[in-house]
């Protein structure tokens, strides 16, 4: 029987003494040792299958062991124990030393819970404390638990360039008065999140050792999850660290098990500083261990301070600021939009709404359960109604390339929590390229839902990825929401095989439309148009608040030809 809350835990081992311990520890301090369920990649010449059989536990480990000489390290592993994930509902990733604190699982879910009402993929990770054994092997943590937040930076000399931009990392200790810190680096020896992030970010098997935990923190945020370092006081755990400059056992690289092998280090150390290096180019050939589709690299970059184009480690960047922000009420529940924005946003502030009847018009083709794409989502005020209406099993994609009203958006639907709403920060266009986005500045009167591409050299131009409706693959498709400022016609030039294959229902809305190129793709496509012209406002709401925006909309629903 499934037990509720059910975690999946990942311990890669090797050669590790300490293995039965942080076994016993993991499954004797949890407060329901009944919901865990362990993969154990043991790469040791000791096979511990006749322990494990001897344990209460036994039927809930998942065991694997290998010849260590046959390893390719750590990744490697870790990449075998995400394949023996069963769908449990949370995901522990640690090392085979470590020492839990008594109730620890009761105590990272909950947690866990607490950062899913601010964000819809949260990861909880930081480097532990320390423990050490006593003269009688009784464990023990050296220091008292601090209030700090265990934050994660490159150490002050780390440096990067063109042919190694892996850094290495460590603790810093931040007083501040939050439990969590949000972050942009992964401890591969403690990460606690959604069981599901074994199969959105899936371990990179030719990453080694040094830069693997880089290559998870990049495709876990562009994946759209959100890194959180804890309190120190949080964690519920400690480590076992080995001394500095000493060799040890469990050191994949002993000159012993070297020369047994028929592949060395200094390869596998080659070849993942390659596939770090790919990954920060974005490279398309790592398939589906290149950077997600959520979230930009770029992006990224800014917001940790890790510019991997120039090689440089700078201060973490600003993120949107609150007091240029307002959470305002709406007919579809409460959303946050800028202050300073006179279009959608003061709408929003004003009306509770923006262009009611284009809403209505796309709400009459969707049905429960329905899959459907919104192209240029704003601050989610149609993507919110749509995904209430599409219920539990319907399926919503939204997707926004500005990078302020993407954060707004990403924001909006973890309030009125619709947290399987999938946001993507992208451009669509007829082609997969890169294009310049203007942002905003939010401290002057902006009209953020016009702002659209910029030169690449503007100041407040973000590189965005664009991509195709095709690319995406899919397997169903009912409804295909459009708004993209004039870009509506190369938008569904890069959707016309999608079209032709799932036949979705069309909606395109714009202040202006291309209207031949719209009509002749409706032609080759095997679709009928019909017009619409629509306010965004009524006569009322104008007489109240004459300094609305109020643009006409030209609107073309297009349905596949019977």
């Amino acid at each position: 029987m499934r037990v509720n809350g059910e975690i999946f835990v990942s311990v890669a081992s090797f050669c590790d003494p300490e293995l039965q311990f942080t076994l016993r520890s993991l499954f004797g301090q949890a407060s329901q040792p009944e919901r865990l369920h362990v993969a154990v990649i043991d790469q040791s010449a000791d096979d511990n299958r006749s322990w494990i059989a001897a344990q209460p536990f036994a039927a809930q480990i998942r065991y694997v062991q290998l010849n260590p000489v046959d390893s390719r390290g750590v990744s490697w592993a870790r990449s075998l124990a995400f394949s023996l994930y069963q769908n449990e509902q949370w995901l522990l990733q640690i090392d085979s030393h470590t020492l839990f604190e008594p109730g620890w699982d009761e105590r990272l879910i909950g947690q866990c819970q607490t950062l899913c009402e601010r964000v819809a993929r949260p990861i909880i990770s930081t480097y532990p404390p320390p423990f050490r054994f006593d003269e009688a092997g009784k464990p023990f943590l050296p220091y008292e638990k601090s209030q700090s937040i265990y934050a994660l930076r490159p150490k002050e000399d780390a440096k990067m360039d063109a042919h190694s931009p892996k850094m290495p990392f460590a603790v810093t200790h931040h007083a501040i008065d939050q439990d969590f810190e949000v972050g942009h680096h992964i401890a591969g020896g403690f990460l606690f999140t959604l069981g599901r992030f074994t199969q959105d970010v899936p371990y990179d098997p030719y990453m080694y050792f040094h830069g693997e935990e880089q290559n998870m923190a990049l495709r876990a945020y562009t994946a759209g999850y959100t890194i959180f370092h804890p309190r120190h006081a949080l964690i519920p755990l400690a480590h076992l660290y080995k001394a500095a400059g000493q060799e040890h056992k469990g050191q994949h690289w002993r000159a012993d098990l070297e020369r047994q092998r028929t592949f060395s280090y200094s390869e596998l150390m080659r070849q993942s500083d390659q596939r770090l290096a790919k990954l920060i180019r974005g490279d398309e050939s790592l398939g589906a261990f290149r950077p997600g589709f959520a979230r930009p690299l770029q992006a990224f970059c800014d917001e940790s301070g890790f510019d991997y184009a120039n090689f440089k480690i700078q201060a973490p960047g600003p993120v949107v600021r609150p007091d240029f922000l307002t959470l305002c009420n709406t007919r579809h529940g409460p959303m946050m939009v800028a202050n300073q924005d006179r279009s959608i946003g003061r709408s929003l502030r004003l009306c509770g709404h923006w262009a009611a009847d284009l809403l209505d018009l796309a709400l009459a083709e969707i049905q429960p359960g329905n899959t459907v794409i919104e192209v240029g989502s704003c601050y989610g005020e149609h993507a919110i109604p749509i995904q209430n209406k599409l219920g539990l099993n319907g399926k919503l994609v939204a997707i926004e390339p500005n990078p302020v009203l993407f954060r707004l958006l990403s924001a909006n639907l973890v309030v009125n929590q619709y947290l399987d709403t999938l946001p993507i920060q992208a451009a669509v266009a007829d082609q997969s390229c890169t294009v310049a986005v203007l942002t905003a500045n939010l401290t002057v009167p902006c009209y953020l839902s016009r702002i659209s591409l910029a030169h690449s050299k503007d100041q407040l131009a973000a590189p965005v990825k664009a991509l195709t409706i095709d690319e995406l693959g899919l397997n169903h498709l009912h409804v295909l929401k459009i708004n993209t400022n004039g870009f509506d016609a190369q938008v569904l030039k890069g959707a016309l095989e999608t079209c032709r294959r799932l036949k979705p229902v069309v909606l395109v809305a714009g202040e202006l439309l291309n209207l031949p190129a719209l009509n002749q793709w409706a032609s080759e496509a095997g679709y009928e148009s019909t017009e619409y012209r629509l306010r965004c406002h009524s006569a009322a709401e104008m007489d109240r608040h004459p300094e609305l925006w109020n643009p006409e909309l030209h609107c073309l629903l297009m349905r596949p030809r019977s």
